[in-house]
């Protein structure tokens, strides 16, 4: 089991090392953010600061990240990414882009990653090799990736409006 940081503050304050903060360590995982990587109207709303974190998605997967049926990714040798907002911009144009709130980040062999989002039976070994390979030619199993999960995007907007905590699951 990986071990997780119930904070972000735990991370950022020397609990987690420089490698556990580019997603070669144990989890993090946002409880209540510290600082917050938060959307410009989620500042605007409630005064976080905005730390501005995005990924890049094929436009294929984008309108599954819409409508809340894909709520993680798996990246490789990637920005770090940490609990908090992040947008997701779509690669195809218009390059349209959603902003969804990171609850935990996981580093773990490329191996693992498919049963721990509990695929393993619909992604095995390969196929999950062979999908990992469209987007970095380099992989192997072996490798270290980020596990990284988020809310829906509809969940990000109704937190944010109700000024709730928007680390807490």
């Amino acid at each position: 089991m990986p071990e997780r940081f119930t904070h972000r503050r735990d991370a950022l304050s020397g609990k987690a090392s420089a490698d556990q903060l580019r997603g070669h360590g144990p989890t993090i995982s946002a409880e209540r953010p510290a600082l917050g990587f938060l959307s410009e109207a989620f500042v605007s709303q409630t005064g976080w600061v905005d730390r501005h974190q995005q990924l890049s998605v094929v436009g294929r997967l984008f309108p599954a990240i819409l409508d809340g049926s894909k709520t993680s990714t798996v990246r490789w040798n990637e920005s770090p990414i940490l609990p908090g907002v992040m947008k997701y911009v779509s690669d195809v144009p218009p390059h349209s882009s959603v902003d969804v709130m990171v609850t935990v980040c996981t580093s773990m062999p490329l191996s693992e990653a498919a049963a721990f989002l509990g695929r393993g039976t619909e992604w095995p070994a390969t196929v999950m090799l062979t999908g990992m390979r469209e987007h970095y030619a380099d992989i192997e199993l072996t490798d270290r990736v980020d596990v990284i999960e988020h809310l829906t995007p509809q969940k990000t907007k109704d937190r944010a409006r109700a000024g709730a905590d928007p680390g807490c699951r």
